[in-house]
């Protein structure tokens, strides 16, 4: 919540729902004269009761430094082995303004942004939106200057399940690691059906994409371009 200080002048958005898409792991100091456990101890319980995976280490007697770590090196190396990374995860949430895209997670790139209608609710969690106990309870974390758009999506096999708010254009980067390349990929947005087609490797896609990432477990053979109506 630092970050929220008008002072700071930061000149970007912050979505916390994006935090869904990393487990967390959170050391706090209970002497930390900056940030003591009874403020902190609320936005973790927030992230946590929101859907965040979180494992919270709360050290009454640390303060603002890494004097825990001999005990909690351990802990942390265990966490780590049991949240491996998945650099194709089967769910994302992502969310961002007009002025970051294209916004990319991992296999997912945010082309364009249009103004929600109407009959779009706002998609649920939303982690802006605080629900601990108090007079904060329902009040945004962070102020919204910009317009945004958010893709909820969910991957099974070679079905591709997409919810949508205020999104006109995105892109699925596409690995044969997790898509049978040789049957149609199926994309549906808000319950309609937006493509049924197999996928065209490519090996200009796959160079493209190697190239920006370095990365040997996220190799994209194919794009897949969709326009959200």
């Amino acid at each position: 919540m630092v970050l929220a200080n008008d002072q700071l002048v930061l000149d970007a958005e912050l979505f916390p729902t994006n935090l869904l898409n990393k487990p967390w792991f959170i050391v706090n100091g209970g002497q930390d004269p900056l940030y003591p456990i009874r403020n902190v101890q609320p936005f973790v319980d927030h992230l946590r009761d929101s859907g965040v995976t979180v494992e919270y280490h709360p050290r009454p007697e640390a303060g603002h430094n890494t004097a825990w770590w001999p005990e909690m090196k351990d802990p942390f190396e265990a966490f780590v082995r049991s949240h491996p990374r998945d650099p194709l995860p089967a769910k994302l949430t992502w969310e961002a303004t007009v002025r970051d895209v294209p916004s990319r997670a991992h296999w997912l790139v945010i082309d364009r942004l249009r103004t929600p209608t109407s009959a779009e609710a706002p998609l649920k969690p939303d982690l802006n939106e605080f629900s601990g106990p108090g007079p904060n309870h329902d009040k945004e974390l962070f102020s919204r200057r910009l317009p945004s758009g958010r893709v909820d999506l969910v991957r099974q096999g070679n079905a591709v399940e997409l919810t949508t708010r205020g999104v006109a254009e995105l892109t699925l980067l596409l690995s044969p690691d997790v898509f049978d390349f040789s049957k149609p990929i199926v994309v549906t947005a808000n319950g309609r059906v937006v493509s049924d087609t197999r996928a065209e490797p490519s090996v200009a896609t796959l160079a493209k994409w190697a190239a920006r990432d370095n990365d040997r477990t996220m190799l994209f053979g194919a794009e897949l371009h969709l326009v959200l109506k």
